[in-house]
């Protein structure tokens, strides 16, 4: 945390100053903040104000939310929970740099009036392959309020920056206000969901891939490699409204749905798919599906439509006999699986996801697996995977934040990992790979 300069005073608005000012940008013109909070003449500089979250550096905005961390039964477990969330948004101005070599997303916040401001979003990257992808796509990403649980933030400063390349330090103090709607957050099921997760007690800023030295004087950033990602973005991938702990069966629903789709196979709408899903793999509430249950109930499913269905299960930095058979044991488990593989590790001691990132690019299915600290796990569908230069890659996946609440819906959820998996609320475990085989010379065969 960081004190503002002196001279440059940030201060609620009120209702008058909101409509002259709001008056003043419609017309082109530009307005700035005097110490006693009014709009006055003049061009804009840092303490220039913008409500409703509309602030946009090359045709990118962001919206906020806190959120109700709710346990198992979705009851609140901590209400006003310290956890933010920050979902961008992208525009058509956005495509040259996000449609070409990528973009850095960092945001400052502040929730006390501008006295004090955390760099709450370190260089986030987003690369898309087109417009119409980057244009249906909204990542999300998750940071502390700073405020202790049990706080209600109503609304707050913050400054976004959007640049092509990373940034070594914060990009100041916030100069634009947003309000922060409060909306209730459950998800996972791989042996429990979100509510044994310790995060809510120990999140901090958003971090991207790191800065380490040897290039040279200064720091170096670490440098994309390659982005692959899926055919449809996530705001138009089947949205799924999934019960408490009901994870599994509605990233796999997303799956199959999504690769039917591409092959022009037709099977039920995904929410029929999702709820066969569901009781072929077991899977409760609570408690989640096992890892075995996911591929079995997958098996059952695809037998049941007459999918040639093959599924891939990928454990991370296990010490995994790789075998080719119907079923192979897995620590002491018998998994109905085509192929169980070892993911290992390069010379630098990152993972080579190369191969996940080829599937991603021929129209498979990445499922990411998911361990959260304190407990309870996750699975969700992939739509993107970025690897850099010094093992780290960053995942984006998505889900319904609000498992149980009736509402069919897709959030896209971006994690930094390390090269050992961990990242700064879990661990990733592992991937599930999935192929459609069409039977008639379309879709994508292994």
């Amino acid at each position: 945390m960081k004190k503002l300069v002196p001279s440059l005073p940030l201060r609620w608005l009120g209702v008058p100053a909101l409509v002259l000012l709001a008056a003043a940008l419609a017309f082109g013109a530009t307005a700035q903040i005097d110490p006693a909070g009014r709009p006055g003449p003049g061009p804009a500089q840092d303490q220039v104000l913008d409500f409703g979250s509309k602030a946009a550096t090359h045709g990118v905005r962001v919206a906020f939310r806190q959120l109700n961390w709710l346990d198992a039964s979705g009851s609140v477990l901590i209400k006003d929970s310290k956890v933010g969330e920050a979902e961008v948004f992208f525009s058509d101005a956005s495509a040259a740099l996000f449609t070409g070599r990528g973009g850095y997303v960092n945001i400052t916040t502040s929730v006390d009036g501008g006295a004090t401001y955390q760099w709450s979003v370190q260089n986030l990257y987003h690369q898309y392959k087109s417009k119409a992808l980057m244009l249906g796509s909204s990542p999300s990403v998750q940071f502390d309020l700073t405020t202790p649980n049990g706080t209600r933030v109503p609304k707050l400063l913050y400054r976004l920056s959007v640049t092509g390349a990373p940034l070594s330090s914060d990009p100041g103090s916030p100069n634009a206000r947003a309000r922060v709607p409060l909306t209730d957050y459950l998800t996972g099921g791989r042996g429990g969901g979100s509510g044994t997760s310790t995060l809510p007690y120990t999140i901090g800023p958003w971090v991207g891939p790191s800065f380490y030295p040897g290039r040279g004087v200064d720091a170096a950033p670490a440098e994309p490699q390659r982005t692959a990602s899926t055919s449809q973005s996530g705001d138009d991938l089947p949205k799924v409204d999934e019960d408490i702990d009901g994870c599994a069966p509605g990233a796999v629903a997303r799956s199959i749905k999504y690769m039917a789709d591409n092959a022009g196979v037709d099977l039920p709408d995904v929410q029929d798919i999702y709820k066969e899903l569901y009781e072929k793999m077991g899977t409760t509430s609570p408690g989640g599906t096992s890892d075995d249950d996911i591929v079995a109930g997958k098996a059952k499913f695809a037998e049941c439509h007459g999918l040639d269905l093959d599924t891939e299960l990928i454990y991370l930095l296990e010490a995994v006999v790789i075998e080719t058979k119907d079923r192979v044991s897995w620590h002491g488990r018998e998994l109905p699986v085509s192929r169980v593989t070892q993911v290992t590790t390069t010379a630098g001691g990152g993972i080579d996801l190369g191969g996940i990132q080829d599937a991603l690019d021929a129209g498979k299915d990445v499922e990411v697996l998911i361990s959260w600290n304190g407990g309870g796990g996750h699975i969700g569908m992939v739509t993107s995977i970025t690897c850099y230069d010094n093992g780290q890659y960053e995942i984006t996946y998505v889900d319904d934040p609000n498992q149980g609440n009736g509402q069919a819906e897709n959030e896209e959820h971006t994690e930094t990992v390390n090269p050992d998996g961990s990242f700064g609320g879990g661990q990733i475990d592992g991937f599930l790979v999935e192929c459609l085989n069409a039977g008639d010379g379309g879709g994508v065969t292994v």
